[in-house]
Order: C-alpha cells, then sequence, then structure tokens
C-alpha cells in the first residue's frame, strides 16, 4: 500500500469513503487486538477519561493518553489495552478508507501515530461525528466533511505528533533494553537534542528513558524466572546489571520479593510457543 505523510495528503487531492463511527466502553472488556488480522481501514480514536498502550507487531509500544488521538494505518496489525478508565469513559473511533488523485488507496503513516492533546478542537469535532443528521441521506456527506474537519485539525491545530519525531529511540529500547547505551547517543539517533528526547519520551511512554529501560528489564527478569531455568546470576548478566547484588534490589523493589522467592511461589507454566 502507498503510504505518504498527513501533511502532503492535505495538499492533494484525495477522496475518502466507507466512514463509520462508534463509541465504545471499555470497562468490562478494555482489551483489543488485530494481530494475524490486519486492519481493512484506516482508524482515528479519540479518548476520553481513559488511557491506552498500543503494542505494535513488531513490539513497538506507543502509550496514549486521555484527549489523544491515536491514529491506526489500515494494513496494521496491534494490541491495544485501554486502563485508568474513568466510570464514563469511552473512546470514539472512526474508520475510513482514504485515495489518491489516481484512485489508489493511502495511509499517511506505516505506524500507530499519537497525536497529542493541546487544547485544540478535537473533543468537539470528534463529537459531532456522533451528532445524528438531520437528513439520513446526507449523513455519507456529513460523515467525510468530519473526518476532513479532523484531519485538518490534526495537520494545523495539533501539528505533526510528537512521537514521530523519536519513533527510532523507542524501538531502540524496545529491542536493545539489556545494553547500557547512553541516552545521548539514543537521542542522536533521532535527530534530536538529549533534553529534546527525554521530554518527548516522558510525555509519549509515561516514563523517563531510564525508568522505561528498568521497567522492561524487570518485566523480562519476571518471564525469566517464571518461565525458565537460567540462574539469577545469568539473568542478571543477561539483562546487563553491573552486579547481582543491584539487580536483586531492582527486582524486590519492583516486586516485593527476591528472586528466587518470586520463582518459588510463581505460578509454572509452559512458554508460549514461538517465543
Amino acid at each position: 500500500m502507498k503510504t505518504t505523510t498527513l501533511e502532503k495528503l492535505c495538499k492533494t487531492n484525495f477522496e475518502c469513503e466507507h466512514l463509520s463511527t462508534l463509541r465504545q466502553f471499555w470497562n468490562d472488556t478494555n482489551t483489543f487486538s488485530c494481530i494475524g488480522l490486519p486492519k481493512k481501514q484506516n482508524n482515528l480514536l479519540y479518548l476520553c477519561g481513559c488511557k491506552a498502550r498500543y503494542t505494535a507487531k513488531n513490539g513497538e509500544v506507543f502509550f496514549a493518553e486521555s484527549g489523544d488521538a491515536v491514529y491506526a494505518p489500515q494494513e496494521s496489525e496491534y494490541s491495544v489495552t485501554f486502563y485508568d478508565i474513568a466510570p464514563e469513559g469511552y473512546t470514539i473511533g472512526i474508520n475510513f478508507r482514504l485515495f489518491d488523485g489516481a484512485g489508489e488507496a493511502v495511509r499517511f503513516s506505516e505506524n500507530i501515530l499519537i497525536y497529542r492533546a493541546n487544547g485544540g478542537r478535537l473533543p468537539l469535532l470528534f463529537g459531532e461525528m456522533e451528532t445524528p443528521s438531520e437528513n439520513f441521506y446526507a449523513l455519507p456527506l456529513k460523515n467525510k466533511i468530519g473526518l476532513l474537519k479532523i484531519l485538518l485539525a490534526l495537520y494545523v491545530d495539533e501539528a505533526l505528533p510528537e512521537n514521530s519525531l523519536i519513533q527510532k529511540g523507542v524501538a531502540y529500547l524496545n529491542s536493545r533494553y539489556a545494553e547500557n547505551t547512553d541516552i545521548g547517543e539514543i537521542a542522536r539517533l533521532c535527530n534530536v537534542s538529549e533534553v529534546y528526547f527525554r521530554r518527548l519520551f516522558k510525555a509519549q511512554t509515561g516514563f523517563s528513558p531510564a525508568a522505561y529501560r528498568a521497567k522492561l528489564r524487570m518485566e523480562k527478569a519476571a518471564q525469566y524466572l517464571e518461565y525458565g531455568a537460567a540462574s539469577v546470576r545469568e539473568i542478571s548478566e543477561t539483562l546487563g546489571f553491573a552486579t547481582v547484588s543491584h539487580f536483586i534490589g531492582q527486582f524486590k523493589k519492583n516486586y516485593g520479593v527476591s528472586p528466587l522467592v518470586y520463582r518459588k511461589n510463581a505460578v509454572r507454566r509452559p512458554p508460549e510457543s514461538g517465543k
């Protein structure tokens, strides 16, 4: 599929169709996955009173806050978990397809994009998509106009998504969390200053880069202890800790017990196939 950018898309003659809008509440079922079932349409999702953690098929993780808009491109595969859901929290999703002037299907990213809330018009514009049309036959036109307004707001009012600037850095930490690479070096991969990288990283994930790396290490350590037979020392070395005592101290701080006690109390299950 042809991939462009929202900026280029908004400067060309394009068409959109197959629009549908749905408000959903996630208090009972807070997860969704299309892994193995690529999206047949683009999706724009507005979060109100909830947060979301998106995990792409390649393992990249994206965090969205209440008030943010999330773009999931056509043909993408991901899973999402909603959390910190208020009693009346919900999402408004818009499914649609885009076509360029030649009639070819397009999307404006290959990956998940997070558009940060900044006091713009998104709440009003997404709300208008739910407003019934006075004329049933005019509903397709109303939906099309509503989507065009949202795309224009994302481009003009909301500007480009900040997460696109540090995508390489987030992906680097997701795949190489056992390495002790300097954060400044990771920032240079994204062509931004270390200070700016840290600010954007915290805004996107809710963690500092160092805390995020530590979190991934602890989650992996718990998996090793629950599913594997590696010793505590081996796990510590595999995950890049300088000393075993440091690893044990950090593990107890996160899980409340030592690694050996955690392994003893863990529900032993066979590892998932292909992992």
